[in-house]
């Protein structure tokens, strides 16, 4: 039987696929995309807290760019 999901499951849902998708996209270089602690050469972040600062600047700065030219995503 499928479960249904509440529409604010769903966008829930959808977020965390992205973030995850987006990080993803990050090359492993050796240290946290965040604060630089190293971490071998297979991690992107030292942990959770630097993955979600990480996001939370990068939507930052995108909102920060949208503002100053609303054409722009």
């Amino acid at each position: 039987m499928p479960q249904h999901l509440s529409p604010q499951s769903e966008v829930d849902a959808a977020s965390a696929n992205a973030l995850d998708v987006s990080r993803r996209t990050l090359v492993p270089k050796g240290s946290c995309w965040y604060c630089e602690k190293p971490v071998g050469d297979i991690r992107r972040f030292c942990g959770k807290a630097c993955a979600t600062a990480f996001e939370e600047e990068k939507e930052f700065h995108q909102a920060a760019i949208a503002q100053q030219d609303p054409g722009r995503k």
